[in-house]
């Protein structure tokens, strides 16, 4: 599906693994953020990036934000919808770090489980 959406644009294969290359070189990084979450060994995550086609989980959303949006100033929020009691929306958020900031710039997400 990514692929029928990226290639009309001109988003290649090749495009696509300069993002895995890119996503997993950020997340070696930050393996000691990463390896407390993770069921199986780092290793094995970072051999089995792929360009998902599903939903994705929080260590590789945060990979991808550092990856793609964080250089260009933009932030991330992703505002989850819950089952649970109340009507309070979670959010997390990842600001840019650093030097450039878009003010005003965010991606934001809807995770609605």
């Amino acid at each position: 599906m990514l692929r029928a959406v990226l290639e009309p644009r001109g988003v290649t294969v090749a495009d696509e693994h300069a993002l895995q290359i890119l996503t997993r070189h950020q997340m070696q990084l930050n393996r000691d953020d990463i390896e407390p979450f993770l069921e199986v060994p780092f290793a094995t995550v970072l051999s089995d990036i792929t360009i998902p086609r599903r939903e994705i989980d929080q260590i590789y959303l945060k990979s991808l934000f550092h990856v793609l949006l964080e250089p260009a100033g933009i932030g991330l929020e992703v505002l989850e919808l819950t089952r649970g009691p109340g009507d309070e929306v979670g959010r997390i958020r990842w600001e840019p770090e650093g030097g450039l900031r878009c003010e005003g710039a965010w991606v934001r997400l809807l995770f609605r489980p």
